[in-house]
């Protein structure tokens, strides 16, 4: 057997490995919808270049029949390749029932079968015979009818496919309308070099370039790879994630103009932008704060608009190439309310944890120092008064006992403080409101007070006028006007004055206790209403305090939806004062 070589012979070898070598590829990316019909369709090609490399090179007619035979295994089937590529490839025109396809095969099998037959019915060839051409000897076929039917069966396919690739193009990104050109082209390529070899304009009688220009379409898909990552995600598949993303995505080239965005970034934006339009500043103002240039970092952005108040983080990338050249900005934002919510909260149950730990440790201070030491003198006292009753004179034993009830009272004060605090910091307390009226609760308060304000010649003086109603608890407003003023009379000089009263303040009654005595110091002033820091000084007349007093206070206020504030002068007195509602509002 005689053979011959030339430089198509070699471009069709080259033509073949490229094909095989993108078929293997193809054929391993199992994730990406179409890869395998498309894989396909480059073995078909191949195996019709290499039926065409053996065809040229032989010199025998017998042996270029045989490989004519065999080349139509690839030509009868690239085009039902190419349409179930396109039709995968789609989101539109994919066949759900994939027994379909079967249909499409009943055409190139009677093709093949009436090829490998031909010498029974000459419908594919009705004559061959040998001529010699600058690339040599070559077969020259007369087809017959089945030859032009597996023609237009394949441009019709063929056609239906490129058709899809094109309408299909039209709704992906750039990015992914340039694979799909790049596909139509090198598929389209060599049906032009076919079409010469049927109408009889091939440059050379008889010989098929249709196989050659398969080349220039492998080249065409080598550079779709490098250029674009061609097979590296379909756009169908893009589509689909894209559009089921639960976090906006806007897509936008390098001068900051609209490629795509998804369904969640249509739903945020009220006004929806048209493809091609700059985002630039749209960005920026709906995204207060995020900077464009810091890239591949989570930025936080606080939303405010008419559907609430939100927080948003968004992650800027870049789109590049292989060659690192930036094709445009991807922008990937999501709701984050809840996270935000979740760790204001989480910082919120911190700090009331450290509090709580605090107001803790504070309690069990005063429960080891501020009531041990009371009773430490309760039973120092009395353990003297019994041991030495009948050595001590009458003014030692008078003396014992005062200080016995001295301590005594002030285990009682602080026993009854720590019972009213634990209450107010109970859950289930609910304090009992109703139409008060604060003369007669602060009348009521003062005359409890008469006796101790007199020891001192303390004056007591109701300036609140009656008929002054407050929506209050009775008890709550009695312990707190007993509280401030027992501090006050504690801190007055002999001769001192106190004075309460009240004047509305926009649907509130402002309630004063004040005092002209010592006065508190600035930087103390802070730590008056904190249990964590322990403040309590003597009296004008060495009177111990429980340094629970006003911590109380500031509890009864929040629990009765008040507020509390105080003013004082060193040497010149102290005035506290207290707002609670006027009515149920």
């Amino acid at each position: 057997m005689a053979w011959q070589f030339n430089w198509y012979v070699f471009a069709l070898i080259f033509n073949t490995i490229l094909a095989a070598s993108l078929f293997v590829y193809t054929w391993n990316l199992k994730n990406v919808a179409g890869s395998r019909y498309f894989a396909l369709f480059l073995l078909a090609c191949a195996i019709w270049d290499l039926s065409a490399i053996f065809e040229l090179s032989s010199t025998v007619l017998d042996t270029k029949i045989l490989f004519s035979k065999i080349s139509y295994f690839g030509a009868a089937s690239v085009a039902n390749f190419w349409l179930f590529f396109a039709t995968s490839f789609s989101k539109k025109y994919r066949v759900s029932n994939k027994k379909l396809y079967i249909l499409f095969w009943i055409i190139p099998v009677i093709v093949i079968i009436m090829a490998w037959t031909n010498e029974m019915h000459h419908l594919v060839w009705t004559n061959i015979h040998l001529a010699n051409s600058p690339y040599g000897i070559i077969a020259i076929y007369k087809h017959g009818a089945f030859f032009f039917v597996n023609v237009v069966y394949s441009y019709i396919l063929l056609s239906l496919g490129t058709v899809i690739m094109i309408k299909e193009s039209f709704t992906f990104p750039k990015i992914y309308m340039r694979q799909s050109l790049i596909l139509i082209l090198a598929v389209c390529i060599p049906w032009l070099g076919d079409i010469l070899y049927v109408i009889g304009k091939s440059p050379t009688q008889g010989l098929d370039f249709s196989t050659f220009i398969f080349t220039i379409s492998a080249i065409l898909i080598v550079f779709g790879y490098l250029k674009f990552r061609l097979f590296a995600i379909s756009p169908i598949a893009n589509e689909i994630i894209f559009s089921n993303m639960i976090e906006g995505i806007i897509v936008t080239d390098e001068s900051y103009r609209l490629v795509q965005l998804n369904k969640f970034a249509k739903n945020f934006l009220c006004t929806v932008p048209k493809t091609g339009e700059n985002l630039r500043t749209v960005i920026v103002e709906y995204f207060p704060g995020i900077l464009l240039d810091k890239l591949d970092v989570e930025q936080e952005s606080f939303v405010s608009d008419s559907k609430g108040d939100f927080w948003f983080g968004i992650k800027i990338s870049s789109i590049k190439n292989f060659k690192g050249e930036c094709l445009g900005w991807i922008f990937i934002f999501h709701d984050i309310t809840s996270r935000k919510k979740g760790l204001e909260a989480l910082r919120m149950s911190e700090q009331n944890l450290r509090e709580m730990n605090e107001i803790k440790n504070r309690f069990f201070s005063i429960l080891s120092h501020d009531l041990r030491n009371p009773f430490g003198s309760v039973l120092g006292y009395s353990e003297m008064l019994r041991e030495d009753f009948h050595d001590l004179s009458d003014e030692e034993k008078i003396n014992f006992i005062e200080q016995i009830n001295i301590a005594s009272n002030r285990i009682y004060r602080l026993l009854e403080d720590l019972l009213e605090w634990s209450k107010l910091n109970m859950d289930s307390f609910d304090p009992d409101l109703m139409k008060l009226d604060l003369f007669d609760e602060a009348e009521e308060t003062i005359s409890l007070l008469k006796i101790n304000a007199a020891k001192k010649n303390v004056q007591l003086e109701n300036q609140i006028q009656p008929g002054c109603e407050i929506y209050s608890d009775a008890s709550m407003v009695q312990l707190l006007l007993r509280n401030l003023i027992s501090n006050a009379i504690k801190f007055s000089p002999p001769g001192g004055d106190i004075k309460v009263s009240s004047k509305e303040n926009d649907g509130y009654v402002e309630i004063s206790v004040a005092d002209n005595g010592i006065g508190i110091q600035p930087d103390k002033i802070p730590l008056l209403f904190r249990l964590d820091a322990k403040y309590s000084t003597e009296g004008t007349a060495k009177e111990k305090g429980t340094g629970l007093g006003l911590v109380l206070c500031k509890e009864i206020v929040d629990k009765l939806k008040g507020q509390i504030r105080v003013e004082s002068q060193p040497g010149k007195g102290s005035t506290f004062t207290f707002l609670l509602p006027r009515n149920n509002t």
